[in-house]
């Protein structure tokens, strides 16, 4: 179990380096799909194994930057919906257990430096 915990800290660690380094050079409006790989891998953090099932999160935290949530505004409430489908199908694929439907919450925080997204995520009983 270590080495597999060694080699998952390896390549999340390589994941955030690669992501850094072409963000850093590309800076652009924040992108569904940049949440959607923060939330995978918020999945497979915080997932709990039991004698059955593999739980992982269904409620999700997106924190962004006033200036990026604002860029957002427009498809805002359309977007909570895809990624609430993305996290469902993701969650199916891996044979991971949700313990309630996913809910999602995307709010401001001036704590978030422009440009970065960040993801909260919690285990919470229906």
């Amino acid at each position: 179990m270590k080495i597999f915990s060694l080699f998952y800290k390896l390549e999340s660690d390589l994941e955030r380096h690669i992501e850094g380094f072409f963000k850093s050079k590309f800076k652009n409006l924040i992108q569904p799909v940049e949440i959607v790989k923060k939330f995978y891998r918020k999945m497979r953090e915080k997932r709990r194994i039991s004698v059955e099932n593999i739980y992982v999160p269904n409620k999700y935290k997106v924190l962004l930057n006033p200036a990026d949530w604002e860029s957002v505004g427009a498809f805002r409430n359309l977007l909570s919906l895809e990624l609430q489908n993305y996290l469902l199908q993701k969650a199916q694929r891996k044979n991971f257990t949700l313990v309630g439907l996913p809910s999602i919450i995307i709010e401001k925080s001036i704590k978030v430096p422009v440009g970065q997204i960040e993801v909260e995520a919690f285990l919470k009983s229906p």
